[in-house]
């Protein structure tokens, strides 16, 4: 083989793994009929805001609930080869531009990175308690924070703050996919059993169980997954009005676990509106529009696809947030 055949395949091959790092697995403008319009964005009863990843705020005049509450978006070489930790001043800017001002509750999903980091943080900030599983409050401990801010939940547990409702259910983490020999299951190690103190390796972040968290507010109700996985037949008895629901990887699955995963989460609780999570690149910064997941990881337009063809089907529909902005869900 010769010198310069050598040195073609060599550079298609590093080219085709950098674009399939770097390149975004999809173009969120080609959604624009589904971003949010004017009748999401009425004088609705609960105010939501998308930070991206499966970050959200929720809110009503008395009280305020964020899932997970990751905003630090460490770059792609500081989590391949460095350690990660939460950007206080980034934190701290946000707690005050978005009056993050009467958080009760910080419920984390699951305690990777991209979940756990920020809350303790975010806690120590506003006075809220973290409900989460041993190994969140395990982050929570290596920041320092005091035990009477920490809630260890268990699946089925419900949880009151004024008007807001919310119940803790079982779920599992989005199956891993391989590249090259490459995959993202850190779930060897599933709990992290001692007090994690920041900085630290992104791995050092162990799953320590998944969950969904069902909400309500006086008649409104509403679910949110983070992680795209199912228990079968778990939610076949929760009827909503609004599912944020994590399409990350989807567009990977293969076309059996795409179809059984509408029907146990959206086919089985028939919402209204659909607002897709944990679709973005939680690798940019939060100050830009959000891309997808790069190449590596997702087919980002096959799997809205996937939904937005079901919603014609099953008559919901789809709302897509592009960059960090409010919505209101209303009563049904």
């Amino acid at each position: 083989m010769s010198p310069f055949f050598m040195k073609s395949i060599i550079f298609i091959s590093l080219f085709f793994l950098y674009g399939c790092l770097f390149f975004p697995s999809g173009k969120v403008s080609k959604y624009e009929s589904h971003f949010p319009q004017n009748e999401y964005l009425g004088q609705g009863k609960i105010k939501v805001t998308y930070f991206g990843t499966s970050t959200l705020l929720f809110e009503d005049e008395n009280d305020q609930v964020i899932i997970d509450g990751f905003f630090t978006r460490s770059s792609v070489g500081k989590v391949a080869f460095g350690k990660v930790s939460c950007d206080t001043l980034l934190v701290k800017e946000i707690v005050q531009k978005y009056s993050i001002n009467k958080l009760k509750a910080i419920f984390v999903c699951h305690s990777h990175y991209d979940h756990s980091m920020d809350a303790p943080y975010l806690a120590k900030l506003t006075g809220a308690t973290i409900y989460g599983s041993h190994s969140t409050l395990n982050v929570a401990r290596g920041y320092g924070i005091n035990e009477n801010q920490l809630k260890e939940f268990s699946p089925n547990d419900m949880y009151s703050f004024g008007n807001f409702k919310v119940k803790v259910l079982e779920s599992l983490h989005t199956p891993p996919f391989r590249f090259l020999g490459f995959t993202n299951d850190n779930h060897k190690e599933p709990n992290i059993e001692k007090p994690l103190k920041q900085p630290a390796k992104f791995q050092a972040f162990k799953e320590g169980g998944t969950f969904d968290f069902y909400f309500e507010n006086q008649k409104i109700k509403w679910m949110v997954k983070a992680s795209t996985n199912f228990i079968p037949n778990l939610l076949k008895n929760y009827s909503l009005d609004y599912y944020f629901l994590a399409t990350a990887t989807l567009g990977k699955m293969k076309p059996e676990f795409q179809e059984k995963y509408y029907q146990e989460t959206v086919l089985s609780t028939r919402p209204s509106f659909v607002i897709p999570i944990h679709w973005d690149n939680f690798m940019k910064p939060l100050n830009k529009p959000f891309i997808p997941l790069s190449r590596l990881a997702d087919n980002f337009n096959r799997g809205m696809n996937f939904l937005i063809e079901k919603s014609l089907k099953d008559s919901f529909k789809v709302v897509i947030i592009p960059h960090v902005s409010t919505i209101y869900l209303k009563e049904p």
